[in-house]
């Protein structure tokens, strides 16, 4: 239901109109949300809810009632629509007791469709400069991968 409001929150927008005028074939492709906290995580107002414009070959983002941003897409990237109304999805409250993070500085999150499932992947800063990635069905919650790794590794591959 969560993921339903944001969508239908987007849907009757003023951008979202000028994006159906504009350019008729695009299609849901998912949802992002990037939070300090718990709190900010459970808030309809922080996820954007993202479109992909045929047309234009680029990802359109509403957040609210306002239009995010568009990012050109490499030529060769698969985008796949997300079916919304397939699956009956886990609120944010319970991805984060399915993940099993407790204490997080930052999470980065994007539901998407992956091949024919609704996935959650998960991206949470942690101190002391810990990275935990973890990738979780969207509808069970169960983790389909996950792994540890430290921030410093990031600058290793400079």
């Amino acid at each position: 239901m969560f993921f339903k409001k944001c969508f239908d929150k987007v849907l009757e927008s003023d951008s979202f109109k000028e994006l159906q005028e504009s350019s008729p074939n695009y299609f849901l492709v998912g949802f992002f949300c990037m939070a300090d906290s718990k709190d900010e995580f459970e808030d309809l107002a922080n996820w954007s809810v993202d479109f992909f414009d045929m047309d234009k070959n680029t990802i359109a983002s509403f957040k609210g009632s306002g239009f995010e941003e568009s990012k050109l897409l490499d030529k060769d990237a698969k985008i796949v629509p997300f079916e919304l109304e397939v699956h009956d999805l886990l609120p944010p409250p319970e991805v984060l007791e399915k993940s099993m993070v407790k204490n997080f500085t930052k999470v980065i999150a994007l539901l998407r469709q992956k091949d024919s499932n609704p996935v959650f992947s998960l991206k949470f800063l942690l101190v002391p400069l810990k990275l935990k990635q973890i990738e979780l069905d969207a509808v069970s919650g169960k983790v389909l991968s996950e792994e540890d790794s430290s921030l410093l590794d990031l600058a290793k591959k400079d």
